[in-house]
């Protein structure tokens, strides 16, 4: 166990943090200039109405992605970071965000015109861009176990701990309750998958943005000194003294980028999955929306929750993770801020299980490879991710999230070097959309089965 994880702090996460950092820097210099040039175009298309393709499936297919992606890392993962890094690490996690934004956006580029005509619509994902089969195998079945992993077990221990600490409900209960949940809705497959994640996920998200704001606005006067810290400390923490300022200074920007991956997955291949199933006539425009997912979730959701806990955190210097959120917001809400935090990070963690049910259910199709048996392997799948919510709910292992951890970081690093191959193609794509009027856009991919299947979506712009 501990040489596991010496490796993969030693080793493994450097090297993932660097190759995020390269390929986000290339994507943006290849690709920036687009959206720099054409800012209020790209406001105009990701708000305005298409006429073919549906608007309500690219946006269903936006909350399955940040279904799997907004969850409890937004909430203790952010007091973890800033806990080990200062302040200064909101910094880095914005800034990692921001190059992370273009590598997204290229995900979801390629994710769309590669994708394939299934019996229910569409489907894609990293592998169908991958060049070697033998690594678009090795990362599906990655990404298979991670979906039982990191996007079950855990997710199913954290909802059980929640709300047996705010409710005293048993986990094993809960366990169950998940079970039948998730069989509920992924049995349906995709559509089902989509409607509720549709509501669950700006609903959730919503509500956790409204209390941060009211937490934020009773000490509005604080935040110019929190935003002050931030980037004072970004690159003189206050550890930084003497022969160990470069070693904190270190500390801080890794901790901080390392974040923000963790939270919106960039480069991990995943969310592609979701947004190959939109019915959309644009894989730049679809691409939009995976910017927006990395803005969302980073931008938004994690800045938010900085900002609370460093309004507060010199009243609880003694406390860390979720103590320290629940303390964070008690100052504002009072003694419901236990039970409103565990029902929010309940619901988070549930929209998580439910969207990396898709991605399991994706590899499982291209592992299959057009098996007639593919029905009931999916079935088979269904029953077992659901089971192992209650088994993940009545116990955990730090040895499971190390595993985890592994399963993401070696995805990440089979799926990241797919961009820069294909970065001319992405990079031509933006260049026609961006050149072309509004109406010529409307059947750069075809929306219905029949006539995709006369056609090689990896031509079309």
């Amino acid at each position: 166990m501990k040489l596991l994880q010496g490796i993969y702090d030693l080793l493994l996460s450097p090297i993932m943090l660097v190759a995020v950092l390269l390929v986000g820097i290339v994507c943006t210099l290849w690709l920036g200039r687009y959206f720099v040039r054409h800012p209020l175009r790209i406001t105009s298309d990701l708000l305005g109405k298409t006429k073919s393709g549906g608007r309500l499936s690219s946006l269903k297919a936006l909350t399955v992605a940040l279904a799997g992606t907004l969850g409890v890392g937004n909430i203790a993962g952010v007091a973890a970071a800033i806990a080990a890094g200062g302040a200064g690490a909101v910094f880095w996690m914005w800034l990692g965000a921001l190059l992370s934004m273009l590598i997204k956006y290229a995900e979801v580029v390629l994710a769309v015109r590669y994708r394939r005509v299934s019996e229910n619509g569409f489907i894609g994902g990293a592998m169908y861009y991958m060049r070697s089969p033998r690594t678009a195998a090795v990362f599906a079945l990655l990404c298979l176990f991670a979906s039982f992993a990191l996007g079950n077990v855990m997710q199913a221990e954290t909802v059980a701990r929640s709300m047996e600490e705010a409710f005293s409900i048993p986990p094993v209960i809960c366990g169950i309750l998940l079970a039948i949940l998730l069989y509920l809705v992924i049995c349906r497959g995709f559509t089902r998958i989509s409607q509720v994640t549709l509501y669950l996920v700006p609903l959730t998200a919503a509500i956790y943005v409204g209390i941060c704001l009211f937490a934020i606005g009773k000490e509005i006067t604080a935040l110019p000194r929190v935003l002050a810290a931030i980037f004072r400390s970004a690159f003189v923490p206050p550890a930084a003294l003497g022969g160990a300022g470069g070693l904190a200074l270190a500390r801080v920007i890794r901790t901080g980028i390392s974040r923000g991956l963790i939270t919106h997955e960039a480069g991990c291949g995943t969310a592609p999955m979701a947004h190959a199933e939109a019915n959309t006539d644009s894989p730049v425009r679809q691409g939009f929306l995976g910017i927006f997912e990395v803005f969302a979730d980073t931008m938004i959701l994690c800045s938010l929750t900085a900002f609370v806990l460093l309004i507060h955190m010199d009243r609880f210097p003694t406390l860390e993770g979720m103590e320290l959120v629940i303390a964070a917001f008690s100052v504002s809400l009072g003694g419901a801020a236990g039970p409103i935090l565990a029902l929010l990070i309940c619901c988070f963690a549930a929209a998580t299980m439910i969207g990396w049910s898709h991605y399991g259910t994706t590899c499982i199709a291209y592992l299959a490879n057009n098996n007639p048996h593919l029905s009931a392997y999916k079935k088979l799948y269904a029953i077992a991710y659901s089971f192992l919510a209650i088994l993940g709910s009545v116990t955990a292992s730090n040895l499971m999230w190390l595993l985890s951890d592994y399963a993401v970081a070696l995805m990440l690093l089979l799926h990241l070097p797919c961009l820069p191959a294909k970065l001319r193609e992405v990079t031509e794509a933006t260049r026609a959309y961006f050149a072309q009027s509004a109406r010529s856009l409307e059947n750069t991919l075809a929306p219905d089965a029949d006539s995709a299947k006369s056609k090689d979506l990896r031509e079309i712009p």
